[in-house]
């Protein structure tokens, strides 16, 4: 009788293991880290600033005589912009250019007194008292001369101000003063906008300093634009407690305007995998990977619901995609194609 029961328990047991190994394994499909793996984007506010937007005053008083450029002309470096009318400086300037001149007439009769005392002394004709004057006539006629080119130089420098010119290349953005108007010096007369040197502004997060240093693109996005962008310098200084470093960033090609917001934008260097692939099991996120026959559970440590996975790229893992909802650890399944959906419909995920 024993012996009957512990047969009878034995096939039970023998039977019931046979019925494990055939249960229906769970139909999955998978794609590989390089088919899932994306690189996110992120953004900091920035501007498109002009390296000189300069107000251009009256180096000389005066009062202005005309203007040669209206807002919104256009003007290349030198050009007259305005005009004071200088007629003391000019007239000052005439006065000293006649002196230099009068200076340089008496200069020559001086030299020619000299050289003929020279010759006169050497025969003992001219006593060295008078050869000393003329010797000393001369010297003070050349330092006269000097100083007096100096005035002339200076007033030349004053009679160039009263054109009002163009410091750079630029467009005319506002007139200050009007034609018949006096204006002292250093008044600003009109304002410039620099051409073709803009570059952006951007403050990039302290924790998005990493990303940004080490991304491969950069773009300014503006009302659905984009301008690609080259990093020229991370001013490594934070200002007003903001937690954000400025950084400055060149136009690849074209531009845009100048005083525009928008967003500067770039790839993480590192890829994600969706978070949608996450999975929560005994406590941990982590995702499912074919191996084999069955499954294995990755856990990413840190890893958040919802949020993208970092991975890395040389990870030879086929990922499980569909049927992963109800898998566990070291479960059997069956690898379908992606493109199967009627059975995954059925039986998956």
């Amino acid at each position: 009788m024993k012996k009957a029961l512990i047969l009878c328990l034995i096939a039970a047991l023998g039977t019931s293991a046979f019925a494990d190994e055939t249960l229906p394994s769970i139909p999955v499909t998978a794609k590989t880290v390089e088919q899932l793996a994306f690189y996110p984007v992120k953004s900091a506010p920035a501007k498109v600033i002009t390296l000189n937007h300069a107000k251009i005053p009256a180096q000389v008083g005066g009062i202005i005589e005309y203007f040669n450029h209206r807002v919104g002309d256009t003007v290349k470096k030198g050009d007259i912009i305005a005009r004071l009318d200088c007629q003391d400086i000019t007239l000052t300037l005439a006065r000293l250019e006649a002196d230099v001149k009068q200076s340089q007439v008496q200069q020559a009769f001086n030299q020619r007194e000299m050289d003929r005392a020279v010759k006169l002394n050497k025969n003992r004709s001219v006593s060295e008292s008078e050869l000393d004057l003329k010797q000393t006539n001369v010297a003070t006629g050349k330092s006269q001369i000097k100083a007096l080119k100096v005035n002339l130089k200076q007033q030349q420098v004053f009679a160039a101000r009263c054109n009002i010119t163009a410091p750079f290349n630029g467009i005319v953005t506002k007139r200050i003063a009007s034609i018949g108007e006096q204006v002292d010096q250093g008044k600003t007369v009109v304002e410039l906008l620099e051409s073709g040197q803009q570059e952006v502004s951007a403050q990039i997060a302290l924790s998005d300093q990493h990303a940004f240093s080490n991304a491969r693109e950069y773009w300014f996005e503006v009302n659905g634009e984009k301008f690609p962008l080259k990093v020229r310098q991370l001013i490594p200084m934070i200002a007003d407690n903001s937690r954000s470093l400025e950084s400055r960033l060149d136009f690849v090609n074209e531009k845009t305007y100048s005083g525009v917001t928008g967003r500067v934008k770039w790839h993480t260097p590192n890829p994600y995998l969706p978070g949608h692939l996450l999975q929560k099991r005994d406590g941990q996120y982590g995702f499912f990977v074919v191996e084999q026959s069955s499954t294995r559970f990755i856990a990413v440590q840190g890893a958040q619901e919802g949020r993208p996975i970092k991975i890395d790229t040389n990870a030879n893992y086929q990922i499980i995609i569909d049927g992963r909802f109800g898998l566990s650890d070291k479960q059997n399944i069956i690898l379908k194609s992606v493109e199967d959906e009627t059975l995954i419909s059925r039986k998956g995920g």
